[in-house]
This record gives C-alpha cells, structure tokens and sequence, in this order.
C-alpha cells in the first residue's frame, strides 16, 4: 500500500538503544536534577524503540490507511477556484443532499483519517443519519442548521485539526485535581502527613489510588502528590470517595475542579525577559508563510539567542496558549540550543497523495500566497498508490546540561504540541502546568462545500506516535501538573529547590 522511509534508520536506532541503557542505570553525571525528580520525567518520556517491533508497529499503522480500489467517485476540487468568506444564509433541498455527497467523496478521497476513524462503514452509517435528519427539516434551511446537522453525526471524528464552519471536532479532556490535599510517596504507598504519623490512602472510587494519583508542587516548589481524573472539558467540579486506612477506614468526599488555561490573549509571538533572575523565552505561536516584518524580526531573535541560553544553569520556556505554525521552528531552535543534529521527535507519518489531497495543498498554499504554489502546481502528482512513504522516526537521546522547565496549558496546540514533543526527548527538560490540547493527527488543508459554501478543515496526512495511541482532545502530559495561571512561580520555585 504505501512506502516505507526509515528516518536516520541506524543511526536513529542506536541512539534509542542508548536511551533505553540511560533510562535503566542511574541518572548520567550531567544531569542537573536529583533522582526523585528524574523519576517521574523518565515515566513520562518517549518509549524505547527497543520495546517495539518496527516491522510489526510499521504493519499495524499501516492497516489505518484506507486501500483505494477505485476513483469513480473522487470529487472534483478542480472546479472550487474560490472560495466565499462566510456560508450562504441558507440553501434547498437539492443543495443540501448536493453538499452532503460532496462532503462524503471529500472525506473518502482527501482525510487521511477516514479509515483511522471508522472507513467506509463508519462514514456511511453517518451519511445516512444525516440524510434522514435532513428528510425531516423544512427548506429552504439555514446554513446553521446545516452544519449542525453534520457536526452532530460525524462525531465519529476525534480531531483536533478537522472543523466545519468553526465547529471543532475534537472530544478534549481536562485535569480535574483537588488542590486542598498534599499526598507525599514512599515504599508502602500515597499518605497524608498527620501530625504524628502517616495517614495511607487505601482506595479511590473502590480501586487502587494509583490510577488517580498525579506529581504536583506545592505552594513552595516542592515535589507532591495530588488526586486527579482526566475528564471531558467543561464540567464545574467532580466529586470522588476516598478511604484513608487509618484505624477507622475512613471515608473522606474530596472535589476535584478543573484546572484551566492561562488566557494568554494579544501576547508577542516571542518575547524574553528574567524573573528572579532565571530566563524566561515565551513563544506564543510559529508564524506561517507570509511572516510579516516584525514577526520575522522576532523569530530571528527567537534562533539567535538559543544560542546565548546555552550555559544557563536553568531557563523557563513557556508555550502557554501556544497557537501553533511551522513545526520546523521549534525543532530548528533545538538544534541551536543543543548543537545537536536534531531530526523530529519519535512518530509515524503517512502523507494522503490522491488528487484530492494535492490539490487541497495546492488550494492552501494558493490561499497563504506561498512562494512555491507555483512550483508545486507544476510538479505534484498523485501517488500510484494515493499514499507516500511512511515515514518513521524513533526516539533520540539529546545531551543537555541546561535544566528547562517547559510551561503548558490546554491552549498549546499543533506546532506547540510538536515543539513540546520535540523537547521531551532533550536530558533535563521538566514540563509544568496541565495536558496539552491535542492537535497532533496530521496536516492540515481546507476548502468548501460547493452549494452553501460551508468551509471544512481536514487532515491530509496521518501522523501518531510510535504506540499509536490517540492523543487527539487529550495532548501530551506534563511531568507535574499546577495550575497554568500560577505555573510561572511554580517553576521559579521548583527551580530554586532542585537545580543543582
């Protein structure tokens, strides 16, 4: 069905096989943080290649591309030359079926998820949902309703780059954490610090604690354990049974609320200052072609002084409310900062080559003005097979003496999340603050439905991580979770507890 290119391949695999040496012997001598800390880091890192068989992970995400057999239904995206800036306010009877089939040939033959999210038989179960939901509604029809309509049944979707009109498919989870009770760890088990002895936790919800049992800070740095569910986003407050095996079993009702975001609005894409005298490199989003003047200008200071950051004992990175962008700026300021030939972080990728999926990037890189569209019109063609090479890429170990503390919300996303990714495989990178958004699943392209000119955003390639876990609404978790607004003193005093 599709290639295989095994990115950096020996050398790559060495480099995992080291890793995995480093992770089972004591902490190397250039580490800066003390064992507990490292602890926690290391359960929360990229797994070794050494636990996979390539071939087979290779084959298993290979069975997520779809095998196209046939074309004679492939929409014709040739005849979208442009695109209206807002949906029509309503359309008929004929234009909505007419955008509904249009919409299911766009998703078979231009979403590289569609078999990762349920195939032919999954998307036409919904196809018929939406066709009877329409049989009952009374036209003409708002383009509102109608995307309604297709939003409701195509919950099948989990992704955090798919959209119509401005609705997000994607299902996101929250930290849901009680803040009021500090747990400590040792060898027996989680306990409270009575004031003569240790109170254990025996039971959350009837099972073993561990399962709700999250590294935290408290108010001066110091490493704790707090109670916690990743839950869907929204809900006001949980409540959870515990019981305390103390003499008398008790039962104690503990509310867990939700941590939230920093709201970091209006902010510079880039912007470096000192607090405490620490650094601190704030990057807010990794602009996309065309980058105007000024933000050029930053993200030059951005590479330049990943330079200077080199022989800091410790820095803080915040990517709060990070938007995204080109995911090659975050990986080309690793390269500034280690000296090291830093490829991208560990994952699977297969890029969607139908027609419908080059043109869509045709259409999106007419659509930004990029210098290449040109170029790119000209020399794409559709893969005999519709999908190119798998690329693989496996974990590397990445040498750093400096400590950075990495500060994440529910807003960092895409080119964010990549860049937070790329940094987990960095020595002595510790990640503050909450889960990220989960925006991970691939590339993304947009056009729009012919009749009422609904815009739809979807993926053109498919990308996971090695254990092809689905992290789409749930992102990447921190090594200790604070709340994001408070995460920036946090790290100040994590930092002065624990850095050697």
């Amino acid at each position: 069905m599709a290639n295989i290119q095994l990115m950096r391949g020996r050398l790559l695999f060495a480099c995992s096989l080291v890793f995995t040496l480093l992770l089972l012997l004591d902490p190397p001598a250039a580490a800066r943080l003390p064992g507990e800390v490292q602890e926690i880091i290391a359960q929360n890192r990229p797994s070794s290649v050494a636990e996979f068989d390539i071939q087979s992970l290779i084959d298993e995400f290979s069975a997520l591309l779809y095998p196209y057999n046939s074309f004679v239904d492939e929409p014709v995206l040739l005849e979208v030359e442009s695109e209206a800036p807002y949906p029509k306010p309503s359309i008929t009877r004929e234009e909505a079926f007419q955008d509904v089939d249009f919409l299911f040939s766009l998703l078979k033959y231009g979403y590289a998820a569609y078999q990762y999210f349920g195939g032919d038989v999954g998307f036409q179960e919904a196809r018929k949902k939406i066709e009877a939901d329409l049989e009952e509604q009374s036209f003409p029809l708002s383009a509102a309703k109608f995307i309604q309509i297709l939003v409701n049944r195509l919950d099948l979707i989990n992704d955090g780059h798919f959209a119509i009109g401005s609705s997000v498919l994607v299902k996101p989870k929250s930290m849901y954490m009680n803040m009021e009770h500090e747990f400590h760890r040792d060898h027996i088990g989680y306990y409270l610090q009575g004031e003569t002895d240790r109170v254990y936790l025996k039971s959350v919800k009837g099972q073993h604690p561990e399962n709700f049992m999250w590294p935290s800070l408290n108010d001066s740095g110091a490493v704790v354990y707090r109670l916690g569910m990743l839950e869907p986003t929204g809900q006001r407050e949980l409540t959870v049974k515990a019981v305390l095996q103390d003499h008398q079993g008790q039962n104690i009702c503990l509310t867990l609320t939700e941590l939230l975001g920093s709201y970091v609005y209006g902010a510079s894409i880039y912007e470096r200052y000192e607090v405490e005298g620490l650094p601190v490199i704030s990057v807010k989003r990794f602009p996309s072609w065309p980058v105007d003047r000024r933000d050029y200008v930053l993200m030059q200071d951005f590479f330049m002084e990943a330079y200077d950051l080199r022989n800091e004992p410790a820095i803080i990175l915040d990517l709060r409310s990070h938007r995204g962008g080109d995911d090659n700026q975050g990986y080309s300021w690793i390269r500034n900062f280690t000296g090291m030939p830093f490829g991208k972080p560990a994952h699977l990728k297969a890029p969607l080559r139908t027609a419908t999926a080059e043109k869509l990037r045709s259409l999106d890189m007419e659509r930004s003005q990029h210098v290449l569209h040109e170029f790119y019109e000209r020399v794409s063609r559709p893969s005999t097979s519709s999908w190119g090479e798998i690329e693989v890429y496996l974990p590397e170990l990445i040498e750093n003496d400096t400590v950075v503390v990495v500060l994440t919300d529910r807003r960092t996303a895409s080119g964010g999340e990549h860049f937070l990714d790329a940094l987990r495989h960095l020595e002595n990178v510790v990640i503050m603050g909450t889960n990220t958004a989960g925006c991970m699943l691939g590339n993304s392209a947009q056009t729009q439905l012919p009749n009422s000119k609904v815009q739809v955003t979807l993926g053109v390639s498919l990308r996971l991580p090695l254990d092809l876990v689905h992290r789409e609404g749930v992102g990447l978790l921190p090594d200790f979770w604070v709340p994001p607004r408070q995460a920036l003193d946090f790290a100040v005093k994590f930092i002065q507890n624990y850095v050697r």
